[in-house]
């Protein structure tokens, strides 16, 4: 049961805001890493320069080492790709930003590319493995979706609100 300081925000396009007092991550339950169901965490606060980023999301999706560092073109393919052995035959794939306010914090410049590759993802994603099936022999699952959970604390909510708007992800965030 969540606590009453923890809340789930949605929006269209499976992009979700999650609010809770002091949580590094949702509540685990071993059923969202079956075969079928996948979640990945990257830490915000792991996150704060291109690099740093790359690595953490590398390390949490097991990027090909080929791809670590090598630019936001290769960030993007490897985010809406999911294709290796781990993902292939999974029905739902969850991506989930830790403290996301904190997000390249310290070359807040890069910011735009990163948001705009986390908008536009989940359909892309969806659109991939949908051209992969008419193309490969043994293609990944088609049915498969990709969501991508935006975590705040509470008291960054706001700050997360405007960065979120400013990057043209919008989702209802009461109070804000």
């Amino acid at each position: 049961m969540q606590a009453e300081s923890q809340f789930l925000l949605t929006s269209a396009d499976n992009i979700f805001v999650y609010a809770a007092e002091g949580c590094d991550g949702p509540y685990y339950d071993p059923a969202l890493n079956s075969c079928e169901r996948v979640l990945r965490i990257m830490r915000g606060e792991r996150c704060g320069t291109v690099s740093s980023l790359y690595q953490e999301w590398a390390a949490a999706l097991q990027f090909p080492s080929y791809a670590i560092g090598a630019g936001w073109d290769s960030f993007h393919e490897c985010v809406i790709d999911l294709d290796w052995p781990i993902f292939a035959s999974a029905e739902r794939i969850t991506l989930y930003q830790t403290h996301t306010s904190r997000v390249l914090c310290r070359e807040p410049e890069a910011r735009s590319s990163f948001f705009e590759i986390m908008r536009v993802a989940p359909q892309r994603f969806v659109d991939g493995r949908h051209q992969d099936a008419l193309t490969l022999d043994s293609p990944p699952r088609v049915d498969a979706r990709l969501s991508i959970v935006f975590h705040s604390i509470p008291e960054e909510l706001p700050a997360l609100a405007a960065l979120l708007r400013e990057h043209e992800i919008y989702v209802t965030i009461p109070h804000v």
